[in-house]
Formats: C-alpha cells, structure tokens, sequence
C-alpha cells in the first residue's frame, strides 16, 4: 500500500510504500500531542521510502545519548 505524507505545515512531503499500516503510536512531542498526530509502529526500510520535497529545510535533532538521527522539519 502506498502511503503519502508531510510535516505540519507542508514543507516536506514523502511518501512510503508497506503493508497496511494496523497499529500506530502517539509522538510525546510538543507539536505532535497538540495535533494529536499517530505514527505507524514499524520502521521502513531506505527503498520503501522517498521524500519528493523540502530536502533543503530538513534539520536534525540529537537527544542526550546522540546514537540517533532525528530528523524534523526546520519551517514548523
């Protein structure tokens, strides 16, 4: 199944080909508990997913430990 998506306010935009996605959890960030935004619960591997826009207001975020990329929009 294909699925299309964005950030909050439209700069970036993707899309990502899985299986149905049938369960789903809540971000505890600020943004996200205010929009009450779901995310699927299993990752998707680089060729199940293309980013088609906003490549150029991509920014990155490192909690405390710095083990992983969090990558956010920089617009919203």
């Amino acid at each position: 199944m294909k699925y299309n998506g964005s950030c909050h306010c439209g700069a970036i935009k993707f899309e990502c080909e899985t299986e149905p996605i049938v369960a789903g959890l809540q971000c505890n960030c600020s943004i996200c508990r205010r929009k009450n935004a779901i995310m699927s619960i299993d990752y998707l591997a680089p060729e199940q997913f293309r980013l088609y826009k906003g490549h150029d207001v991509m920014s990155v975020y490192h909690w405390g430990d710095r083990d992983v990329n969090h990558y956010f929009c920089a617009v919203c």
